[in-house]
């Protein structure tokens, strides 16, 4: 590593003369550390490790003063953009632009040749609105760059900030004049700066050694009170303390590192009487340059230290209890007119504690260096630290952070609730950065429901999250839902009184099971379940919500006994589990018995998954027997238990449970993920495929007894299957197999084998012509509607290609897929709608179909959302062309009365999944962006990529179906043209509106196309009512043209002398400047007028003028 520079700067070399030491932070492009001298110098100097030579503009600070300006110095550093305006050229690489700082004309034109100094002085003025808005995000609101691009396009400018005088907001907006050369430059900026005068802001603090409190002091140091040794302080420096009076209150002393505002000033003195809010004695005199206030001392703590070191694990009804004293602190706040601003769990001290008693439970909210008043602020205090875990989204979109007010709190609130749930832990996590906290909040991204969260209490906390803040709940209505749980009537019987404990029988993770007896109820027979890990409340209540299924083990209810853990009354199984009988050959099922099991078993979890739940543990062990007869069918019945493992649907859902699932049994993708993510459907499906293993193995445990898990998760990694058992079926085997698919969401099809078969329900008749055997006519058995083909797939990429049309089928716009039909041949066939009409591609090279503009767009719209749909599942379709489209219904004029889907999923692949293995076919090559062109291993398929093909696919449709490139050119001839720059020309009827979005999918560079989103906002700009006249009108052009010979006029450019300022602004023209069409000409869409010479008089008249002068 060397630290050096492409000008003739000094170069060092690493551990020679400069070492690094610790790591300051990182960002996406670079790496910036502390470094230290080993020889010539001692400055400071820091290393920064570029990966690119991408950079924003920054400003260091070498030094800081408040309240005397002249004593600042900063510097402004990273020049990843710079270049020179002498001599502007292109660099090697083309440069992300940062869309929220830069320029308009760089938006226009996407081009580096217009960097100027106008474009830096409005990019000043950006910089200049960040600084005066506590470091906001310039259009913070707005999550996605592009977006931002277009709003500014669209003439949106930025709001001024509050503390931002008239003076500097003039020459702010000037420096963002839509025509640069209306902008000042650095010079002019300078002289006005110097003559501006700041304004009184009532944000600077009188430094610690001067300040005094309006208040005065209460107490003196050493003379009332004495200080001990430190605590552990949350947000300030805290101190054990001691009366030297008689008084005997535990207080602690607090050192201020600067002056308190005027609002926690007002609030010790007079909010100070609230039995929920910590009791403050007064400022303490001292010799010690500090400011150092006497509180109360809480005996446990913070609330999020005790939930975190689990030295506090408090019931669903404790909770509760804490969060209603809370509330009763915030509404008392509110009702003085005042905010809190930083509600956490660190912020709430205990004073009484007992897990399982709530009354015995006593809170109180402290740390009010945030408090402000209960409406917007003319000015804002800059200084203080957001805190964006716990603040409301429209905090983050305002500058000046206005919006703090009763409903921002309920959302801190709703933060506070869910970290409290979790165990205290920190939200979001601590390996995410603010930045991507602010980007998912302004997302409408919230946190996911808690593992242990009472099913009760989590609607209430969603409640605070709403992103409209009308719409959420306020603290006095939260506080009276809250009141009315009764979480006690859970508890249907008690122990000793209703029931009776017997002797243990067994345990297994966490779980004591033990014989029961009724003392004055019904006879049937029953077990006691004792759960006494963390997450007992939340496994309790799976048992009571899937209990009423004649398949799933019935619980009767919650017993109330030991508070710390949780004790169900459940029906006992005479046979107990199938996996000890099996063991043991007590049980010994036939192949037609073991069919009725796993039905049997099937039907509970189609029921689970109707709930959007998954089993997440489903192996033989699970399954109790309650009748079995090896021989008769219907003397056999089973039911699912443990569901320790049960939870969401949702392979997001994050396993962070202290037990987890046998990796035995547990899909590859969960054990990829060390058993933490996804858990879903697809997963369960995997595991009943090794349940069915098992019981056909006679209880043979999966890889066997004496196998390392490292060993386990090695062959599964390699996608080793369990072997055929002995006795096994052929036609359950293959069922069992098809559970074990690598690709999750085409497993769920084996349990659906038996839906359709060749010959029962479907019947295969002729091949359809030119798709080489691979798509065949099909009937349904008996006959009717819809029509359907049969599809037979390459057995090589069947697995995978299918997994797309089974994970994208719900979206109208996407071919419909039945599923899999079994057949003799064992080919894997796939049963599909039917499209009448067949693909756009012949329809318009045949000319049976000539559609209108207007039903172009139309068209075009439709997949588009097709694509928006699989672009949202971070996966590109890789293969997009009008012979992918197919038609459903078609109309040449009326647009309501067409319907086309997307289909062809051959090529399709994740984000982050390069499918080395995919060969460029012909279509490819003509339809694929240039970064694949170039791509040996086809690795760059992403939304921006798919946008190029898109474009292509357009102008195929506005060519009528000509093939890209010429159809009877060589793949090779097509990639050396592509390679060597060659672009495709407008086609002869296309709407120059259309050709402009198509433009701009072509585009060489990905990362400035239209995203799917953005074309369709193009699209839909386009009115439907005049563009097909609009196209009579260049058809009408283009005979006038041809019957006259033309004399065209052209007019000489000139530089413009600079136009007096417009009050409204230019229209935004989407055509940009088009740097890489080496091999034709630019297209220019705003052409000189063509004048045509009448051939009486030999005047010249504009062409649609024409007729009306000859005659």
């Amino acid at each position: 590593m060397a630290i050096q520079s492409k000008l003739e700067l000094k170069r060092y070399q690493f551990d020679i003369d400069v070492r690094k030491k610790h790591h300051i932070y990182g960002k996406n492009d670079k790496v910036i550390s502390f470094g230290e001298w080993i020889r010539e110098r001692t400055c400071s100097c820091i290393i920064v490790e570029m990966k690119t030579d991408i950079g924003c503009r920054n400003v260091l600070v070498f030094k800081l003063d408040p309240l005397q300006p002249k004593n600042s110095s900063v510097k402004i550093t990273d020049f990843g953009l710079a270049r020179s305006l002498k001599t502007p050229s292109k660099l090697e690489n083309l440069y992300i632009i940062p869309k929220r700082y830069c320029a308009l004309e760089i938006l226009r034109n996407n081009d580096q040749s217009s960097y100027t100094e106008k474009s830096d002085v409005y990019s000043m003025g950006v910089l200049m609105w960040e600084a005066l808005s506590n470091s906001e995000i310039p259009y913070s609101y707005i999550a996605d760059d592009n977006l931002v691009a277009r709003v500014k396009l669209d003439n949106e400018k930025l709001n001024q900030p509050p503390i931002c005088n008239p003076q500097l907001w003039s020459l702010i907006e000037s420096c963002w004049d839509d025509e640069p050369v209306w902008r000042p430059n650095f010079e002019q900026i300078i002289d006005r700066l110097t003559y501006i005068k700041p304004s009184k802001v009532s944000d600077v603090r009188p430094p610690i050694t001067s300040y005094e409190p309006s208040t005065g002091y209460t107490f003196k140091l050493n003379v009332d009170v004495a200080k001990n040794g430190l605590l552990d302080g949350r947000f300030r420096e805290t101190y054990e303390a001691q009366w030297l009076s008689e008084r005997t209150e535990s207080i602690v002393l607090i050192k201020m590192n600067e002056a308190p505002t005027k609002y926690e000033l007002l609030f010790y003195k007079e909010f100070n009487n609230h039995p929920h809010i910590i009791k403050t004695f007064g400022f303490v005199e001292n010799n010690l340059q500090s400011i150092m206030l006497l509180q109360e001392r809480a005996p446990h703590g913070h609330l999020q230290e005790l939930l975190k070191n689990n030295l506090f694990e408090p019931t669903s009804m404790v909770l509760v209890a804490i969060f209603l004293q809370i509330m009763d602190a915030m509404m008392y706040v509110i009702n003085q007119g005042m905010i809190h601003g930083d509600l956490r769990c660190s912020n709430i001290l205990v004073f009484q504690m007992d897990a399982s008693k709530p009354k015995e439970n006593f809170v109180k909210l402290t740390n009010f260096a945030l408090v402000r008043p209960n409406q917007p602020l003319l000015s804002e205090d800059r200084r203080l630290i957001i805190p964006v875990e716990y603040c409301a989204p429209e905090i983050l979109r305002s500058a000046g952070r206005l919006n703090y007010c009763e409903l921002s709190e309920v959302y801190s609130m709703g933060v506070l609730m869910w970290e409290a749930c979790s165990q205290g832990k920190l939200p979001y996590g601590s390996s995410i950065s603010n930045r991507e906290i602010r980007q998912k909040k302004l997302d409408g991204e919230i946190l996911p429901r808690p593992w242990m969260c009472d099913r009760r209490i989590w609607p209430n906390i969603k409640k605070c999250w709403n992103n409209k803040p009308q719409s959420r709940i306020k603290f006095k209505d939260m506080k009276i839902q809250l009141s009315n749980l009764d979480l006690e009537s859970q508890y249907q019987f008690k122990l000793g009184i209703d029931v009776k404990m017997n002797d243990r029988l067994h345990s297994r993770d966490g779980q004591i099971y033990y014989n029961a007896e009724w003392i004055r109820k019904n006879t049937s027979s029953i077990i006691l379940i004792l759960i006494n890990r963390e997450t007992a409340e939340h496994e309790a209540s799976f048992y009571l919500e899937l209990s009423s299924h004649k398949y799933i083990v019935h619980t009767f209810g919650l017993v109330k006994n030991d508070p710390r853990s949780t004790m169900l009354i459940q029906e006992r199984a005479p046979h107990g589990n199938l996996l000890k009988l099996l063991q043991s050959q007590q049980f010994k099922p036939s192949t037609k018995i073991l069919k009725i099991i796993f039905l049997q078993i099937i039907d509970a979890m189609i029921y689970i998954i109707d709930q959007d739940l998954i089993h997440g543990d489903l192996r033989c062990a699970s399954v109790l027997v309650f009748e079995m007869n090896p021989f008769e069918t219907t003397r056999n019945l089973v039911k699912l238990t443990n569901f320790s493992f049960t939870c969401r649907n949702d392979p997001s859902f994050k396993n962070d449970r202290q037990t987890l699932i046998s990796i035995r049994y547990a899909a590859p993708e969960i054990v990829q993920s060390r058993d933490q993510f996804n858990y879903s459907e697809f997963s369960d499906v995997y595991s009943m495929g090794v349940l069915m293993w098992e019981a056909c193995s006679q209880g043979k445990m999966p890889y066997g007894v004496d196998t390392y898990e490292s060993d386990i998760r090695r062959r599964k990694s390699n996608d080793e299957i369990l072997p055929m058992p002995n006795a096994c079926d052929e036609q359950l085997w293959e069922i069992i197999k098809g559970c074990w698919y690598i690709t999750p969401e085409i497993r769920h099809t084996s349990l659906e084998t038996c839906e359709y078969q060749l010959d029962v329900h479907v019947i295969k008749k002729n091949p359809l012509n030119g798709l080489n055997g691979r798509y065949y006519e099909a009937d349904w058995i008996p006959k009717r509607e819809p029509p359907i083909i049969l599809m037979i797939m390459n057995k090589e990429t069947s697995e995978c290609e299918a997994s797309w049309y089974f994970k994208l089928n719900v979206h109208k716009h996407i071919i419909h897929t039945y599923g899999f039909v079994r057949n003799n041949d064992r080919l894997p066939m796939l049963l599909q709608e039917r499209a009448i009409h067949g693909n756009l591609q012949i329809l318009l090279q045949r000319k049976r179909f000539q559609p209108s503009n207007k039903v172009l767009i139309t068209i075009f719209l439709q997949i588009l959302d097709a694509m928006m749909y699989i672009t949202d599942l971070d996966i590109a379709h890789g293969n997009l062309c009008c012979s992918n489209v197919l038609v459903f219904r078609m109309h040449p004029t009326n647009s309501t009365e067409n319907l086309v889907k997307l289909t062809d999923f051959s090529m399709a692949r994740t984000k982050d999944c390069s499918n080395v293995d995919v060969k460029q076919t012909t279509i490819s090559v003509r339809y694929c962006a240039p970064e694949i062109l170039k791509s040996a291993y086809q690795s760059n398929y992403f939304e921006a990529s798919d946008v190029y093909s898109f474009g292509v696919l357009m102008w195929e449709a506005c060519s009528h179906g000509t093939v890209p490139y010429g159809s009877d050119t060589s793949i090779d001839n097509i990639r050396q043209r592509r390679l060597n720059g060659e672009q495709l020309l407008p086609p002869d009827d296309c709407d120059a509106r259309i050709w402009t979005i198509i433009t701009q999918c072509l585009l060489i560079t990905p990362e400035i196309r239209d995203t799917m989103e953005q074309i369709q906002l193009e699209l839909l700009k386009i009115d439907y009512k005049d563009i097909d006249v609009a196209n009579q009108e260049d058809k009408q052009k283009q005979l006038e043209t041809r019957r006259v010979e033309p004399t065209v006029v052209i007019s000489h450019e000139t530089k413009p002398e600079p136009s007096p300022r417009r009050h409204n602004p230019p229209s935004r023209s989407r055509n940009r400047e088009k740097s890489y069409r080496q091999k034709t000409p630019p297209i220019n869409f705003q052409p000189t007028p063509l004048l045509i010479e009448c051939r009486y008089c030999h005047q010249q008249f504009s062409w649609n003028t024409l007729d009306y002068h000859e005659v």
